[in-house]
C-alpha cells in the first residue's frame, strides 16, 4: 500500500513537472515556433480534427454563426455610397489584412494554443483556405485567380482568346466575392471570439471596407454592370457574365494610357475578327499620331491649329508653304 502511494506520488510529480515544462515552453514560443505550429495545423485538416487542434463548437449553430450569415447584407448596405478605391489601394489593403490575419493567429498560438476561441478561429481559417484539399490562405487563392484573369485578358488584347477564357473570368469574379465574404467573416469571428484588440479593430476597419467594396465590385455583387481589371474594362447588359450556358453579351475594352483610342472586344468574337479589329485600330492610331504631329508643328509656328482640318496632299502643300513663310518672318 505504501509502495503504491509513493509510486503514485512520484508519477503525479513527474506529470506536474512535465506540465510545468510544457506551459513554460508555451509561454516562451517564438514567432517562428508559433508559425511552424500554424503551418502544422493548416497542412492537414483531418489530422487537425483528430488531434483536437481545431474546434467548430463556437462558430457552427451559434448566435455568432447566425450573425455571420447576415454579414453580406450588412456589408452591401454599408458600402452603398462608399467610393471605389484604386487598384493599388486595394492591393495594399489586402496585403495588410492578410498580415493581420496571420498576426492574430500567431499571437493566439503564442498565448495558448489550447484556447477554445483560438481553435474555432483556426477551424474557420482552414475552412476558407482549402483549395482542392490543400490549404492556401484565402488571399493567396484570390491572387492566383486574379493572375490567371490578367493573363487571359492580356492574351485577348494581343489577339488570342484562350479556349477557357470564360471559365477563367467566371472563376475570378466568384473568387472576388468569396474573398470579400471570407476575410470579413474571419474578422467577424475574431472579434466575436474576443481575439481582436481595440487597436487592431481601429486599424482593420478602413482597410476592410476598401477591400470589400473593390472585391464585391469585381464580382458584380453591388449591382454594377462593369468593372476594371488591369487596363481592361469588362461590361455587360444584365444577368451573370461568363456564367456557363449564359447568353449574356460581354464587352471588353482595353484602355491605352497615351492613346486616344481603345480596343473593344466582344466575348463572342472569333479570333479572326479580333485580329482584324486590332489591325484596324493600330492603323487608325498611327494616323492620329501623324495628325497630332502636324498640329503641334502648326502650334509651334504660331499658326492656329483650327486653320486646317483636311489632311490631304493639297492641304499638306499649303501647310508647308505657310510654315516656310512663318519661319522667314521670324528670321527677319
Amino acid at each position: 500500500m505504501l509502495v503504491s502511494s509513493v509510486t503514485n506520488a512520484h508519477l503525479y510529480m513527474q506529470g506536474s513537472v512535465a506540465n510545468a515544462t510544457q506551459n513554460s515552453k508555451q509561454q516562451t514560443l517564438s514567432d517562428d515556433e508559433a508559425r511552424q505550429k500554424l503551418n502544422y495545423i493548416t497542412s492537414d485538416y483531418p489530422r487537425a480534427l483528430r488531434e483536437n487542434l481545431i474546434d467548430h463548437s463556437l462558430i457552427v449553430n451559434t448566435d455568432l454563426a447566425v450573425e455571420g450569415t447576415f454579414l453580406f447584407d450588412k456589408i452591401e448596405k454599408k458600402l452603398a455610397n462608399k467610393p471605389m478605391p484604386s487598384e493599388d489601394e486595394f492591393l495594399q489593403d489586402l496585403d495588410f489584412l492578410s498580415k493581420q490575419m496571420d498576426t492574430i493567429l500567431i499571437q493566439g498560438i503564442k498565448q495558448d494554443e489550447n484556447n477554445q476561441e483560438l481553435k474555432n478561429l483556426l477551424a474557420y481559417y482552414l475552412m476558407i483556405g482549402r483549395d482542392k484539399e490543400n490549404f492556401r490562405a484565402p488571399t493567396d487563392i484570390y491572387m492566383q485567380k486574379r493572375s490567371a484573369a490578367l493573363e487571359a485578358l492580356s492574351s485577348l488584347e494581343n489577339g488570342t482568346k484562350l479556349n477557357d477564357f470564360d471559365d477563367i473570368m467566371f472563376n475570378y469574379m466568384i473568387e472576388s466575392s468569396l474573398l470579400a465574404f471570407n476575410v470579413s467573416a474571419f474578422f467577424h469571428f475574431a472579434d466575436g471570439l474576443g481575439m481582436l484588440s481595440q487597436e487592431q479593430k481601429s486599424k482593420i476597419g478602413s482597410a476592410l471596407e476598401n477591400m470589400q467594396v473593390y472585391a464585391l465590385n469585381q464580382g458584380g455583387f453591388l449591382g454594377n454592370k462593369s468593372f476594371k481589371l488591369g487596363n481592361a474594362v469588362i461590361s455587360w447588359d444584365g444577368g451573370e457574365p461568363f456564367e456557363p450556358y449564359s447568353n449574356v453579351a460581354v464587352q471588353i475594352t482595353f484602355l491605352k494610357p497615351d492613346n486616344p483610342l481603345v480596343s473593344n472586344f466582344d466575348s463572342t468574337q472569333s479570333i479572326f475578327e479580333i485580329l482584324e479589329q486590332k489591325d484596324r485600330l493600330e492603323r487608325k492610331n498611327q494616323e492620329l499620331k501623324e495628325e497630332s504631329k502636324k498640329q503641334q508643328a502648326l502650334k509651334d509656328s504660331g499658326i492656329s491649329n483650327t486653320t486646317f482640318i483636311k489632311t490631304d496632299s493639297k492641304s499638306d502643300s499649303i501647310m508647308q508653304t505657310l510654315l516656310k513663310d512663318s519661319q522667314k518672318s521670324k528670321d527677319t
